[in-house]
């Protein structure tokens, strides 16, 4: 970005776990868009199709962590050891 870069944004870390509650209102607001096209791009060389995919993979990828967590935490509340 021209004002900010990745180191910056970087050393302001957001609240611990929500990244899922920001991800959902990305795309969100995203869905919204009627302006633009799904292969424009957002910026050089990143389409608002590759954005998206990657944050629909982000979700489900956050989605399968907790079910595995919740997975892990009854078996071990309902067994009294690690799997």
């Amino acid at each position: 970005m021209k004002d900010y870069g990745a180191k910056a944004f970087r050393s302001h870390p957001s609240p611990r776990g929500k990244a899922a509650e920001y991800i959902r209102f990305c795309l969100r607001q995203l869905f919204k868009d009627r302006r633009h096209t799904v292969m424009e791009e957002v910026v050089e060389g990143l389409t608002f199709e590759e954005l998206i995919g990657t944050l629909v993979d982000a979700e489900d990828e956050i989605k399968a962590f907790v079910a595995e967590r919740k997975f892990r935490d009854d078996w071990e509340e309902k067994h009294g050891k690690n799997i």
